[in-house]
C-alpha cells in the first residue's frame, strides 16, 4: 500500500447548487474541491495547510484577513468584475496571485439593464405606486352594462 500526500485543497464558496464539474475535473488531480459557506468566518476556521486557493465573493480582502491566510495560498479568485476590494499590494508581498472573472454576470446584467429601460420607459414604477396609495377601480368587462340604441350614434 502506498501512502499518498494529502490533496491540496480548493476552497469554494457556495453559491451554487452543486460543484459536480468542478468535483469531476479535479478528481484525478492532486486538488480537492473544499465548499465553504459565505461566511469568512468558516473560511478561516476550515483553512488548512494544503489550502493553496479560495474561490468566491466573500473572500479575505483586508490586510488584517489576509494575515491570516496559510503561506501554502497561492492564489485568490474573485467572482465579478474587479477585485478592487482586496489589498492587491498585501497578496503580492505574499506572493499570492489574485484573479477576478471579468465575463461574471455579463448576460444578467444585459438582460436586467433592458428590463429597466422597458419599465422606466413605460412608468411601470410611477403606476406601481400609485396603485399602492389607491387601487385601480374594478374593470369595466367586470360589470354589467346595458347599451340602449337611441340614434344612429352607433352606425357612424
Amino acid at each position: 500500500m502506498t501512502l499518498q500526500p494529502p490533496k491540496q485543497q480548493i476552497m469554494i464558496e457556495n453559491l451554487f447548487e452543486d460543484f459536480n464539474i468542478e468535483k469531476n475535473l479535479l478528481h484525478s488531480t492532486s486538488y480537492e474541491l473544499v465548499i465553504i459557506d459565505s461566511s469568512g468566518s468558516d473560511l478561516l476556521a476550515r483553512l488548512s495547510p494544503t489550502t493553496v486557493a479560495i474561490i468566491g465573493v466573500n473572500i479575505p480582502n483586508t490586510a488584517k484577513l489576509l494575515s491570516q491566510l496559510p503561506g501554502s495560498i497561492k492564489v485568490i479568485v474573485k467572482y465579478g468584475v474587479g477585485y478592487e476590494k482586496v489589498d492587491v499590494d498585501v497578496c503580492r508581498r505574499r506572493g499570492i496571485e489574485v484573479c477576478y472573472t471579468p465575463d461574471y454576470g455579463t448576460n444578467t446584467v444585459a438582460d436586467h439593464t433592458v428590463a429597466l429601460l422597458f419599465a422606466a420607459h413605460r412608468h411601470l414604477l410611477t403606476f406601481h405606486l400609485a396603485i399602492l396609495v389607491e387601487p385601480l377601480p374594478e374593470p369595466l368587462f367586470a360589470n354589467l352594462v346595458l347599451i340602449l340604441r337611441y340614434t344612429k350614434l352607433h352606425e357612424a
